[in-house]
């Protein structure tokens, strides 16, 4: 993305959250973003290319009555989506780390969706730092995080519900490295998986998306597609 390209999206964007109060049409539905939300953001929103392949595999793949256990949910937007596709008969739980955002998800799921405010992590710890950002590409567990968060593990989160056979929505910036490592036995609960791949380090060594695909099969899921760096698995049968 060149730079003249990035300027042309922040000036297009910020026009376009004056006109619209931070309300935009994505995928057909009426969203509302936050105030904050960078404009070149906006301007991806607007133009339906705001996580198009995460958006496109739900589209795809979610049905009327799945349940739904969302990690990371941001500001809703694919929420919105996992809730069009899985109707009043399907149950979602949509975890997020950020509180901040929380009553926007609210907002954009019509508080359809469960919201957790907790962060997904493996740690000794009860809580961990939180670094939040409206726009997503910050959000990350970090030690100079801003803000103090509970954790949860996913098997604690799907004890803790009346989800059966779910499907996981997962886009939690690279912790998915030690979701996959630390809680094969949660995922094996999931009957598929949508999950967007964020090359990390683990035990100091680079842990990138041959690694990610290679033991999310170890751990029993085949893949059945792939956009860019989102994919999609299902259980073996």
């Amino acid at each position: 993305m060149s730079r003249l390209y990035r300027l042309k999206c922040r000036l297009f964007g910020t026009m376009l959250k004056n006109n619209r109060h931070n309300r935009f049409n994505y995928h057909g539905l009426d969203i509302e973003i936050d105030p904050k939300t960078d404009p070149a953001i906006a301007y991806l929103i607007y133009r339906q290319r705001y996580e198009l392949p995460e958006a496109s595999m739900i589209q795809t793949y979610l049905k009327a009555g799945d349940h739904v256990v969302e990690l990371g949910a941001s500001s809703g937007l694919i929420s919105a989506l996992i809730q069009q596709a899985i109707g009043p008969s399907g149950q979602h739980l949509a975890v997020e780390a950020n509180p901040a955002l929380a009553d926007l998800i609210h907002r954009n799921t019509s508080n359809r969706a469960k919201v957790v405010s907790k962060a997904i992590s493996y740690t000794k710890e009860a809580f961990v730092n939180f670094l939040g950002s409206v726009d997503t590409l910050g959000n990350r567990i970090a030690e100079d995080g801003d803000v103090r968060v509970e954790v949860i593990t996913l098997s604690a989160l799907l004890e803790g519900s009346s989800l059966v056979d779910p499907v996981l929505v997962c886009d939690i910036e690279g912790a998915e490295a030690d979701l996959i490592a630390q809680d094969s036995k949660a995922l094996h609960l999931c009957k598929s998986i949508i999950m967007a791949v964020h090359p990390t380090l683990a035990d100091n060594e680079l842990y990138d998306e041959k690694k990610f695909l290679s033991d999310l099969q170890k751990v029993g899921f085949s893949i059945k597609n792939r956009i860019s760096n989102v994919v999609y698995l299902e259980r073996f049968a």
